[in-house]
């Protein structure tokens, strides 16, 4: 199995423009070291707006270090990031190319691993690389940046196309997605003869592992999902085979819904009398379920008191009986 592994994996990022393939950089992933490599394929100078001598290629270390090789001195080190195993999403650079058509013709024929971008028409192109993790982030569409598929071109004007590929077996990115895409670039006013291309590295964005409490995170999708609706008790009965102390509540969800009954363990806050009339707010679309003899078919929710007696959650101005929440 593992004679099969390379020691690193090229993925050369291509256009067609123009009926002819054309050459923006390569990408190498080392496979067990996790650094990530950025080789351009023309000469670049500029930097982040400023003068940077001719580059040979960006290392993007697993350490999280960013550094850039000049061909005619060692690497720099240009800044320090987050290791690559707690990134959840990085935007890794953005490579502007002001003149198209001045890039390398691809000679070779087109491998399996090669990004191809189909059908630019655009003279001048930036070129964004992510990282994007599927363990770290569980609904990368809900962070601001992040382009998740090809849909967002449909928000995006800037955006041409969008290209994913698993980083696969490499050291600690198993679950990662490296993607690429394709933006429409403006030219530098009053320097596009003499600046042809340059390179953006981001500072870090800090998406790296959720909060505890963003673990269990749930999409709007999943929200909508859950049918909580406003409704009227009408009736309330004692309910002693109830295991805690409980009431059996009738309640009217309106004409959509209608009737429905439901146990609810409030005998600490609430008398009997006190229930009738009262608006209360329920998930109506759960199965029923059996407690004893009786089938409760609505959750009633409430919140618990600090001796965790339950208050029923209630609207404070009476609204019409099966208003959905949102």
């Amino acid at each position: 199995m593992f004679e099969d592994i390379k020691s690193k994996v090229d993925y050369r990022i291509l256009i067609h423009y123009k009926n002819e393939i054309l050459k923006i950089g390569t990408i190498i992933v080392d496979t067990y070291q996790g650094d990530i490599y950025y080789i351009p394929s023309q000469t670049i100078k500029i930097i982040d707006s400023s003068y940077g001598g001719d580059i040979e290629h960006f290392s993007f270390h697993r350490s999280g270090v960013v550094s850039v090789k000049f061909k005619d001195r060692e690497r720099e080190e240009s800044m320090s990031r987050k290791n690559i195993q707690s990134i959840g999403y990085q935007l890794m650079m953005e490579d502007n190319v002001f003149d198209v058509a001045s890039l390398p013709k691809h000679g070779k024929e087109v491998d399996p691993l090669d990004v191809m971008f189909d059908d630019i028409n655009e003279d001048a192109i930036q070129f964004r690389f992510s990282i994007i993790s599927g363990r770290l982030i569980i609904e990368p569409d809900s962070l601001t940046g992040v382009t998740v598929s090809e849909r967002t071109v449909q928000t995006d004007d800037s955006l041409l196309s969008v290209k994913d590929m698993c980083l696969g077996w490499h050291s600690g990115n198993a679950d990662k997605l490296m993607q690429y895409a394709l933006h429409r670039c403006a030219r530098p006013e009053g320097k596009s003869n003499i600046i042809k291309r340059t390179i953006h590295i981001p500072a870090e964005q800090g998406i790296t592992l959720p909060n505890e409490h963003m673990k269990n995170q749930i999409t709007y999708n999943d929200f909508e999902k859950v049918d909580v609706r406003v409704g009227t008790i009408i009736a309330v009965e004692e309910f002693p085979e109830a295991r805690k102390p409980a009431y059996k509540l009738t309640i009217d969800f309106g004409d959509e819904v209608g009737i429905k009954h439901s146990s609810a363990q409030v005998t600490k806050h609430y008398a009997e009398d006190t229930l009738v009339g009262r608006q209360v707010i329920g998930v109506v679309n759960f199965p029923s379920k059996q407690i004893g003899p009786f089938v409760s078919e609505t959750l009633t929710l409430g919140l618990a008191d600090e001796n965790g007696d339950i208050v029923l959650l209630t609207p404070t101005t009476k609204v019409p009986n099966g208003g959905k929440m949102f």
